[in-house]
């Protein structure tokens, strides 16, 4: 995996992206929070997870989640990186776009078990 060497020159416009993607990324973990908060009334629909999740479990797959695409856009040369961005940004865009539709609330009481 030769791509993973070569860092290329961070921009602007990663940053903004980056910028985006984890602004989404914290909407999407209190609601994720607010699923597990509430598990008679919701539950998580990504299929990496349990329908129903502890709050814990919810931060901790959020905190990987954040780590990894802060560290893997750095890592990939420019041509791959503005493709993950883009990608990781619209996926995170329409879950949190349905989640508000389906009335999910958010729960920003990070850290309170």
């Amino acid at each position: 995996m030769k791509f993973f060497y070569k860092h290329d020159k961070w921009t602007l416009a990663d940053t903004i992206w980056q910028i985006i993607f984890v602004i989404l990324l914290i909407i999407n973990w209190g609601q994720g929070r607010f699923a597990a908060a509430h598990p008679l009334t919701w539950k998580e629909t990504n299929p990496l997870l349990n329908p129903h999740q502890s709050l814990l479990s919810v931060d901790v797959y959020c905190g990987i989640c954040f780590i990894g695409n802060m560290l893997i856009p750095y890592l990939l040369p420019k041509k791959w990186r503005r493709g993950w961005q883009i990608i990781g940004t619209v996926a995170q865009f329409y879950c949190v776009f349905w989640a508000f539709y389906d009335g999910v609330g958010v729960n920003f009481k990070f850290f309170q078990y």
